[in-house]
């Protein structure tokens, strides 16, 4: 018999937070929700939003789901949004040709945590989130190789 997600999960959430990290998660088909509130960062898309909280109202749904944790959602064309105890933030998303979606998400939960780690305002990593999704779904595959994330988001925060 498997060993449930949140057994393991929560022992070390609460050990990454002993030692000072944040603890990120994007939430799609994930934890369960007695994991959402020692989340720092929850990552959704707009459906997401709804299935997890029943609404689409971004402070609304925050506030259902942990007060204290900062809740992106991705808004498809309409870009990307950051709720949190510090205030909202929003980015357009970026002229994207969509070949393939496949990834999009992913890359852009990379892009943002990418801005986090190097001290980027949440403003800054929505940007570099979204740029580095709309190269992702521009391009076949979930990973294309001819995407490389570090020069592309090293060479866009240095112009932030």
């Amino acid at each position: 018999m498997a060993t449930p997600l949140t057994e393991i999960a929560l022992p070390l959430i609460g050990l990454a937070k002993q030692r000072g990290a944040t603890v990120s998660c994007d939430l799609d088909e994930g934890p369960s929700p007695e994991m959402i509130p020692r989340l720092d960062w929850v990552f959704m898309n707009h459906t997401e939003l709804r299935r997890w909280t029943g609404s689409n109202d971004l402070r609304k749904a925050r506030k259902r789901l942990a007060p204290a944790t900062v809740l992106i959602v991705t808004l498809g064309s309409r870009g990307a949004v950051a709720v949190g105890p510090a205030g909202d933030f929003t980015h357009p998303a970026f002229p994207a040709s969509i070949i393939d979606r496949t990834g999009g998400g992913d890359a852009f939960d990379a892009g943002f945590l990418y801005g986090l780690a190097r001290g980027a305002g949440p403003e800054a990593c929505l940007r570099l989130g979204l740029l580095l999704a709309s190269h992702v779904i521009a391009r076949q595959g979930s990973r294309p190789g001819d995407v490389e994330p570090a020069r592309l988001l090293g060479t866009d925060l240095r112009h932030s």
